[in-house]
């Protein structure tokens, strides 16, 4: 019987260890080992900005053989190193060190605040780019305005008030 091609974890490789984030890593393991439910934060005990570390072992060791198969079968289990092993045991991510991120993803109105803060410039092809990927979001699109608007007037007044010399 033949497999189908694995599905690669999204994972952003270092020299030493790699990074995945929390919730890339739950929906992987709901895809999968069927684990639909579980929680990577509660799982490490870390709470947001934390970044509890993990060695990734190639092999699972004999004495947790059992239970890996367990987990395989999609039964829960709380054990993110064993998981983790299985991941790569399985082939689907490199041994090593493995960092777990576990910061809350941006809004996409944070995102535009925060790419606004770098441009000055809500016409920036990136402002213009994310505003696109986000056009069917009604409240993105009418605070993205009132954010324009007021950039906008704040650049406005800089430009009319004679700089003064130190």
């Amino acid at each position: 019987m033949e497999r189908a091609p694995r599905q690669k974890l999204p994972i952003t490789q270092k020299a030493t260890h790699y990074r995945v984030h929390y919730l890339a890593l739950e929906r992987h393991l709901a895809l999968v080992y069927r684990l639909r439910g579980f929680s990577v934060l509660r799982a490490t005990g870390a709470g947001p900005g934390l970044y509890p570390e993990y060695l990734v072992r190639e092999a699972v060791p004999v004495d947790s053989q059992q239970e890996a198969a367990q987990i395989r079968r999609g039964c829960h289990s709380h054990d993110l190193g064993l998981i983790l092993t299985m991941l790569c045991a399985d082939g689907y991510i490199p041994a090593g060190a493995c960092v777990i991120d576990t910061e809350r993803p941006r809004s996409p109105l944070d995102a535009y605040k925060l790419l606004l803060q770098h441009t000055l410039d809500p016409l920036h092809p990136d402002c213009v780019a994310l505003k696109e990927r986000h056009r069917k979001n009604q409240f993105f699109n009418k605070q993205a305005r009132i954010v324009d608007r007021s950039l906008m007037e704040w650049l406005k007044k800089q430009n009319e008030e004679p700089h003064r010399g130190l």
